[in-house]
């Protein structure tokens, strides 16, 4: 009985998310997406209490009054750092443009 060759199947590289590839659908290379901006560090409202405003406000406070608050589970928010500091920003400047 003659045995016939079966031919391997060609196993390619798997690439990294996002990588560039020689070909996508027929397509030339793919563009690499951007990353994200940095945010900063992802902190809770006792942090934000504590690291931006210095202990001056309750967790309750920052709670009730930050915006941009990320739900992380039934209960927990967080804040990135970066947000809560351009907040800060832009109301000192509209408190001093209306004085």
């Amino acid at each position: 009985m003659r045995q016939t060759k079966v031919p391997e199947p060609k196993m390619e590289m798997p690439q990294p998310h996002g990588a560039p590839r020689a070909e996508v659908r027929g397509r030339s290379a793919a563009r690499v997406p951007a990353p994200p901006p940095d945010r900063g560090r992802l902190l809770s409202a006792d942090q934000v209490a504590s690291d931006v405003f210095g202990g001056h406000v309750s967790p309750l406070w920052v709670r009730r009054n930050v915006p941009g608050k990320i739900k992380l589970g039934h209960v927990k928010r967080a804040w990135w750092e970066y947000d809560v500091r351009f907040w800060l920003e832009t109301r000192s400047r509209a408190d001093e443009e209306a004085a």
